[in-house]
């Protein structure tokens, strides 16, 4: 297995099928690279997209199976073309850098287990004893289990022998990394009459490890029937180098699997990203005689320009042209050339937050793609593990801050002043920047005050708000508590909240807040938004970012303590507290945060102090009534 590392997935994994296929002629390879294949189904005779269904059938997908000489061109059998990373299952044409494939997403009820067969007919005129078969089977290795994709062959589609030549399991730890596997075998033993049928199975199954699937594609088959004597073969091995710009020199080698005569022109692939200011090579031919050597090398001069580039391949094809042999697999040598130029430093503008953050009409971000240097506060809590997400706000404004795999060596922690350099992006109509740099600057910075707000909207989003309407429950089973990040809907009666509880949150742990009678919810937060398609009007949530940003008042109680009339300290507490007041004091109360009284005091007078060494620690609703309010804030038992 040949494993070859590509920038930017550029070469993540492209196919078509003709009418019957048939089996002219011994000793004349066969090929099917599915040329056309664009997704689009299955059918007789292919053609349209999709592949001829009187050669191919399907087994193992979810909506069923295609028997040969049928019509499927829709859901898991249709799923259109792709450059991969996709995740819904089903089956996809897939374009390799200009080349095509049939590829398949498995998930755990498309092709798990599943196969394509394929259908071939002997029309040589003699008996077929032996096959040389070929293919390619490309890999994108981005989830975190293996799966197998192995080779079979049935004389009447019920009884399959399996060729473990032909075996393959991708990788089971996720790396993301384009795989390209060049599979080939001779199958001997065989009886084939002429006229007759046989069946080819490539079939994947779950191996090992857990969650999400391998995407699987098919390319470049060759069949050879044989009379005889195994055909010699011709390829390149290896199939792939990889040279630095600055290396000068890289060699090829040319491969027969025996001595025959053989004569083969290698030439220049049009899909190379590299050209001739790029490398120094001319397109040649190569006679092999009986008794000369089986491997032929030359080599590829590498021109080192002080260009900045992106990493380039160079890609060369091999050619029958004559003799007693065969193009065998791999054939084509590809040459990845990494560019060593230092590219200059990005030039990061500095900006306040609010100017980077505009939108127009349907929701989209202005300053997408803008190198920006921000500087801010930090508000709430990383929702992101192995990365970064969290909120920064400056004077103008705030924004979303999201790493997908890297923290900087930065621990999150709110009121920290940072500076961060990086791109801004937008992920479902959330504006965001994407760090290049993150820099501490100092930390116990005054975060800003929660703006009061009757609705979520675009105004909202990253900013600190709290919800000025008295909430219940849409559907208390909504909060799962387990753990796990979900979203809960709060009402005032008339308008619907969505409120996300992130798993990193102390949140998603606890029970739900339970609202007794003439109690509601007040919920404080990180506005966000989560709507995958434009206009981005939509999907507006609010994120908590801990315990006391839900709290449970009294439908009469005020929002904001008057601090001329009530005083109370020590605000947190270990064993006692000291309410103080200007008026006379009806009751105390302590409720906790499923709303059950831990405490209540009816005869209480100002500068009395409540013990609370034996209430459990936690943060509590403190519920003051007087003759002329009613006084409600949290208070912290630690």
């Amino acid at each position: 297995m040949k494993k070859l590392y590509f920038t930017a997935c550029a070469l993540i994994l492209t196919l078509v099928g003709s009418a019957q296929l048939s089996i002219p002629t011994i000793d004349v390879p066969v090929f099917i690279d599915f040329t056309g294949f664009a997704g689009a189904g299955f059918q007789p005779g292919g053609g349209a997209g999709t592949l001829n269904s009187d050669e191919w059938c399907v087994k193992g997908m979810s909506e069923g199976d295609i028997d040969f000489g049928a019509t499927a061109n829709t859901g898991d059998f249709a799923r259109g073309t792709t450059m991969g990373l996709v995740t819904t299952g089903g089956i996809y044409g897939v374009d390799i850098a200009g080349n095509q494939g049939l590829m398949v997403q498995p998930t755990a009820d498309d092709f798990t287990a599943g196969s394509f067969i394929l259908k071939i007919e002997n029309n040589t005129g003699v008996e077929v004893t032996e096959l040389a078969i070929a293919y390619t089977v490309y890999v994108l290795n981005d989830a975190g289990r293996a799966n197998s994709f192995n080779f079979s062959i049935s004389y009447d589609n019920i009884t399959y022998t399996a060729i473990p030549e032909l075996d393959y399991t991708s990788p089971e730890a996720m790396d993301f990394t384009p795989y390209i596997n060049y599979l080939s075998t001779n199958i001997s033993g065989l009886s084939i009459p002429d006229g007759s049928l046989l069946y080819l199975s490539w079939t994947g199954n779950d191996v090992s490890g857990a969650g999400s699937r391998d995407e699987f594609a098919l390319d470049d088959v060759s069949i050879t029937a044989i009379e005889g004597e195994p055909l010699v073969l011709v390829t390149f091995d290896p199939a792939a180098v990889i040279v630095d710009e600055a290396g000068g020199l890289t060699t090829g080698n040319i491969h027969l699997t025996g001595s025959t005569d053989c004569e083969v022109s290698v030439n220049i692939n049009p899909a190379s990203t590299a050209d001739l200011t790029d490398v120094t090579f001319t397109e040649f031919g190569v006679l092999f005689s009986p008794g000369d050597p089986t491997d032929y090398l030359f080599n590829i001069g590498i021109i080192d320009d002080a260009v900045v580039e992106a990493d380039e391949t160079f890609i060369l094809d091999l050619t029958y042209v004559a003799g007693t042999c065969a193009i065998g697999l791999p054939s084509s040598l590809t040459v990845l050339i990494t560019d060593n130029d230092v590219p200059p430093p990005p030039a990061y503008t500095e900006y306040d937050i609010a100017e980077v953050t505009t939108e127009d009409v349907d929701g989209n971000a202005a300053s997408i793609g803008e190198m920006v240097d921000l500087t801010g506060v930090v508000h709430g809590i990383n929702t992101w593990d192995g990365g970064l997400q969290f909120t920064l706000i400056d004077a103008t404004g705030g924004i979303n801050v999201f790493s997908f795999d890297t923290d900087f060596g930065y621990t999150v922690l709110e009121g920290d002043e940072i500076n961060v350099l990086g791109i801004i992006t937008q992920f479902n109509g959330l504006t965001e920047v994407e760090p290049d740099t993150v820099i501490f600057i100092d930390g116990g910075n005054p975060l800003v005050t929660a703006a009061s707000v009757t609705e979520l909207s675009e105004a909202t989003e990253s900013d600190l708000v709290s919800i000025n309407a008295q909430l219940d429950y849409v559907d208390i089973a909504q909060w799962l508590g387990d753990g796990s990040s979900f979203n809960v809907d709060l009402t005032d009666g008339t308008n619907t909240y969505t409120i996300r509880i992130d798993d990193n949150c102390e949140l998603s742990t606890m029970p739900a807040p339970v609202i007794p009678g003439g109690y509601y919810l007040y919920v404080t937060g990180i506005g966000s938004q989560y709507d995958t398609d434009a206009p981005y009007a939509s999907g507006y949530q609010l994120f908590p970012r801990n315990a006391i940003d839900i709290s449970i008042a009294t439908i009469l109680a005020i929002d904001e303590p008057n601090t001329t009339n009530i005083a109370v300290y020590p605000n947190p507490t270990t064993d006692y507290f000291t309410v103080t007041s200007t008026e006379s004091i009806v009751k105390v109360e302590l409720v906790n945060n499923v709303g059950q009284i831990v405490l209540i005091n009816s005869n209480f007078n100002s500068g009395n102090t409540i013990a609370v060494e034996n209430i459990p620690a936690g943060i509590y609703n403190l519920i003051i009534t007087t003759n002329n309010e009613i006084y409600n804030n949290s208070i912290i038992i630690e």
